[in-house]
């Protein structure tokens, strides 16, 4: 498989430098930002698993959650990402269980654990931590735009994209770009 056939963008150098590790010249990795990405076109498929945009599932249905804080911030990435696309291709967005609070062993006697705090207003902020002995000696942050499912849809829609037929197999949603790509001309 040739190296041109994958390309990974991440906005962050930390990112990029992890997945080089990873992969190695098997892929092309850009530092692009979806806001104001500099994409070639005609890409068959896109998919984010933990990336910028997944589904959160739990007992009262689907979320999308996003690292993207503002709503225009995620019409702008999606329009862009369905521009990136050619005409009827594929987005994946993977589907986990949704963030909540737990703890589990690490090895040497450290702790991972996490907590979920939900604003109710389209937000969650979820907190990372490796503990020693009850002390935190890691912490991380992330805040993350949260939409129900029948809202997510509607954006994804709004943005060029429709729910394909059995698009929901557990592991992922499937989405199909549905409009013409834009041309750089206009």
């Amino acid at each position: 498989m040739k190296h041109d056939q994958f390309t990974g963008i991440d906005h962050t150098e930390s990112m990029l430098a992890q997945a080089r590790t990873r992969l190695g010249d098997r892929v092309r990795l850009l530092d692009q930002d979806i806001l104001n990405p500099e994409l070639p076109n005609g890409f068959a498929v896109a998919y984010s698993v933990g990336g910028i945009w997944l589904f959160l599932r739990d007992q009262d249905g689907m979320q999308l959650g996003s690292h993207l804080l503002e709503d225009d911030e995620n019409v702008t990435g999606l329009q862009n990402l369905a521009a990136a696309l050619r005409p009827g291709g594929t987005l994946l967005l993977a589907a986990q269980e949704a963030h909540r609070p737990y703890e589990r062993p690490l090895p040497g006697g450290l702790v991972y654990a996490q907590d979920v705090h939900h604003h109710g207003n389209g937000r969650i902020t979820k907190d990372y931590y490796v503990l020693r002995e009850g002390m935190a000696i890691a912490h991380q942050r992330s805040t993350y735009r949260v939409f129900p499912e029948a809202e997510a849809d509607r954006l994804l829609e709004q943005c060029g994209f429709r729910l394909a037929a059995g698009g929901a197999d557990g592991l992922f949603r499937q989405y199909v770009q549905q409009l013409e790509r834009r041309d750089d001309a206009g």
